[in-house]
């Protein structure tokens, strides 16, 4: 777990939503780029209108966070033998640079710090 108050490990793996999660072995390579940890929107699935989630969702984001915690339990135990552990091509295939939007905004945040401490 880390707490990335500088956003760097975000700019350089491309992290842009909370919660999210990039696997990395102890060698330092990518075994998972960076996904979504464990979760998905939950609030934009309920119903128009809604004050509460209903039990499906409750339901459904309880098993998305298990699956997600298994599987790392998974790689824990096995590592680059485990299921969960993507191959080079394969974590190729998945990450993307980040967009203009994405970067425009780690130029914002940049120079808002750096605004702040001069």
């Amino acid at each position: 777990m880390l707490i990335d108050r500088e956003h760097r490990v975000a700019e350089l793996y491309n992290l842009v939503n909370v919660p999210q999660a990039a696997w990395i072995d102890e060698q330092g390579r990518i075994v998972r780029p960076p996904e979504t940890a464990g979760s998905f929107d939950i609030m934009n699935k309920r119903e128009p209108g809604a004050t509460t989630l209903s039990e499906e969702l409750l339901e459904r984001s309880k098993q998305t966070r298990r699956y997600y915690l298994d599987a790392i339990r998974d790689w824990a135990e096995n590592g680059a033998a485990s299921k969960f552990a993507l191959n080079e091509v394969e974590i190729r295939a998945r990450m993307s640079p980040p967009d203009d939007s994405v970067l425009a905004a780690h130029t914002h945040f940049r120079l808002g710090q750096y605004l702040l401490a001069n």
